[in-house]
């Protein structure tokens, strides 16, 4: 350990005792050469200014901050670019080192080279570099548990470990005057951070397109940060207007034209996109739009979100102010963790896939394939109500009751509605079976899910019938009876076909020319007896 470093906790927790190797110095100075603070074995980020919000994982409660983790990640990246192979990042929080290791993921940085974990899961493992991410920050009213204590506390030993991991650089991430006004002198882990300042070359750093000794340039690929709202407005409403399936806002204050115009919205294609807006700012949407569910979740954000078919992100950090940063994030699967922690969609919506990621894995837009034979199930009516059964009757007889999830998928692949309001339907089950409910609050609409799911049955073939003869499908089936083909386009690009001459042949195509490639083209052959 670098004496620089080792003198930290050699005071703080070991009395003085511990002595340096002769050779300690020579061996470690190489290491300290790594950016950032070339030469310094000990660096501090004061993130004060640079609104890290702190929020707490509504599940398991467990604190992360997105912004203290960009930093953390980007500190990172630049070592593995620089050539250094032994990095680790160490955090207070499990959710903060899932959100760190998702970066890490869709960056495309093996673990090998940087080491991710919490404290305690870091003891007995040493680094050349040890990046810290404290975590904490405002809005909470105080500091977590797990920093908090004197002497012989958790506190101290999550102190202990973090500094003494690092072989040759440590570099702590805090929010140093929060940590100040928020844990008194006698707190050890405030100690710590005391200790590291009064040694360490400190980065007070602020949001800047140029990087200096203080300004600090967010440079990871995928990630794009706007110096204000204004510039970013023309590619966020582009965006916008281009979504395939879902748009997802929680917004925190009243929306303003700086931010962007909420009839862009409007824009979008109205069978095919839902809308899920939340947050305190909720009612600068209500523009009478349709397949939309406004909800309220149990935390309230100081910051704004819009997630676009959840694979982008752009976060408005502090939307009250025109001049305020906006960062837009094109990592899918960091994106979807996120919608997770900040609940972006409601609670029964946050796991499921949406339409396209289900058909990406092969899957049944209403659910899995068949267990036993993985073919496609399909909803169907039977004496005791809506089933879906397996498709291949000829060989398996599988069929199971449709779940409140299944029917929320069917009602938004066949884009249902509530008849009343025109807001978005979910399944709920009730002591008569599964049925439809709308998703707004202030609405009463219900339907039986039989009534869709027999309506939608007929209504395959009795739209007016195209002709297509000789119909070469892409398994490899052919039709070569004549006969008329009934098509029903349907969200997302689907394209229903059924046999109008003998109803006895359906199947489910994708025109998507983004999923051309794949091998989701192959058609799904639904043979009905």
């Amino acid at each position: 350990m670098h004496p620089d470093i080792a003198a930290i906790p050699n005071r703080l927790f070991y009395d003085s005792q511990l002595v340096d190797g002769a050779r300690v110095k020579e061996q470690t100075t190489s290491i300290a050469q790594n950016p950032p603070s070339s030469g310094n074995a000990l660096v501090l980020y004061d993130l004060t200014k640079l609104s890290a919000f702190c929020f707490s994982e509504e599940e398991s409660h467990s604190r992360f901050n997105f912004i203290s983790a960009l930093v953390a990640v980007n500190l990172a990246y630049a070592n593995v670019r620089a050539g250094n192979s032994n990095i680790g990042i160490i955090t207070p929080y499990n959710a903060q080192s899932r959100l760190i290791h998702r970066l890490l993921k869709d960056l495309s940085i093996a673990e090998k080279l940087v080491k991710v974990a919490t404290v305690h899961r870091f003891q007995g493992s040493e680094q050349d570099v040890i990046i810290f991410d404290t975590v904490e920050g405002p809005p909470r009213e105080k500091p977590g548990l797990l920093v908090t204590g004197g002497m012989d506390s958790t506190a101290m030993r999550l102190a202990n470990v973090a500094i003494s991991r690092a072989r040759g650089k440590f570099i702590g991430i805090v929010n140093y005057s929060y940590l100040q006004n928020k844990l008194n002198s006698f707190n050890i882990f405030r100690k710590l951070i005391d200790r590291v300042a009064a040694r360490a070359s400190i980065h007070s750093i602020t949001w800047s397109k140029e990087a200096s000794a203080n300004n600090w340039k967010l440079d990871l690929p995928g990630v794009t940060c706007f110096p204000n709202s204004h510039t970013a407005l023309k590619q966020i409403e582009s965006e916008i207007t281009k979504a395939k399936e879902e748009i997802a806002i929680n917004w925190s204050t009243p929306l303003a034209k700086h931010h962007f115009s909420a009839s862009i919205l409007k824009r979008c294609h109205p069978e095919r996109v839902r809308f899920y807006i939340t947050g305190q700012g909720y009612q600068s949407f209500a523009i009478g739009l349709q397949n939309t569910q406004i909800w309220q979740g149990r935390s309230q954000l100081n910051i704004s979100l819009v997630g676009i078919d959840r694979q982008c992100l752009w976060i408005y950090v502090n939307p009250a102010s025109p001049n305020s940063v906006v960062l837009r994030l094109d990592l899918p699967q960091t994106v979807k963790l996120l919608y997770a922690f900040w609940r972006l969609v409601p609670s029964e919506e946050v796991k499921q896939d949406t339409l396209l990621e289900k058909i990406a894995k092969g899957q049944s837009p209403v659910g899995m394939p068949c267990p036993v034979c993985r073919s496609l199930l399909y909803p169907t009516v039977g004496k005791y109500g809506a089933y879906l059964a397996c498709t291949n009757k000829n060989k398996c007889r599988y069929t199971k009751s449709m779940s409140s999830t299944d029917a929320t998928n069917w009602a938004h692949l066949n884009n249902i509605k509530c008849t009343k309001c025109r807001s978005q339907v979910k399944g709920c089950k009730g002591y008569k079976g599964v049925f439809l409910r709308c998703t707004n609050s202030k609405c009463d609409g219900w339907t039986p899910l039989e009534n869709f799911v027999s309506s939608i049955q007929n209504f395959l073939f009795c739209r007016k019938p195209q002709d297509l003869t000789d119909f070469r499908c892409p398994a490899g089936i052919t039709y070569s009876k004549p006969g008329q083909f009934l098509t029903i386009p349907s969200p997302l690009g689907f394209i229903f076909l059924g046999f109008s001459v003998y109803c006895r042949w359906q199947f489910f195509l994708t025109r998507n020319a983004r999923l051309a490639n794949a091998r989701l083209l192959t058609a799904l052959a639904v043979l009905y007896s």
